[in-house]
């Protein structure tokens, strides 16, 4: 899994579940750990944080100090594991992405929702029985501020003739 700071973290958690039913469990996708009860919900980032642009804008923040402004994206896959009320839960996150008062949390934190990928029916057979799935990836952006300090400029040497 990618990871992103705290801050950003606690807030996509806080937004998932400010979305989901409060008897669905909500965590974080670790391969490596035992899941719990169904219904659960797992969160997972697959894809980023990637620069949008190349470079970025930038400016003079001292003589010898640029600010570099990046527009950064990410992916959030989001799967509901359970019973066949799997669907109307993703539903609720699908909801979510736009709906003010869930947007909110998000924005506190800086994110911004750019796109979904979904809701999609993965569920699968598993064992003797049947396994419900519904997947849902939302597409995230934010900013970042990077300062550079590549050294300041005191003197320059020319070679040939200035013409002036």
């Amino acid at each position: 899994m990618y990871r992103l700071n705290q801050v950003m973290e606690d807030a996509l958690f806080d937004w998932v579940t400010a979305c989901i039913s409060s008897n669905v469990e909500l965590i974080w996708d670790k391969p490596d750990e035992k899941r719990p009860g169904k219904p659960y919900c797992t969160l997972n980032i697959i894809s980023g944080p990637v620069n949008v642009n190349i470079r970025g804008e930038y400016s003079y923040k001292t003589l010898d100090t640029y600010e570099y402004y990046f527009n950064k994206r990410f992916t959030l896959s989001i799967n509901v594991y359970g019973n066949e009320y799997t669907n109307r839960e993703i539903d609720y996150v699908l909801n979510g992405t736009m709906l003010e008062s869930k947007l909110q949390i998000l924005r506190d934190a800086g994110l911004s929702i750019w796109g979904v990928n979904g809701p999609n029916d993965i569920s699968r057979p598993i064992d003797s029985g049947y396994e419900q799935r519904d997947h849902l990836d939302v597409y995230f952006s934010y900013g970042e501020v990077i300062e550079d300090v590549p050294g300041e400029i005191s003197t320059v040497s020319l070679n040939g003739t200035v013409i002036g």
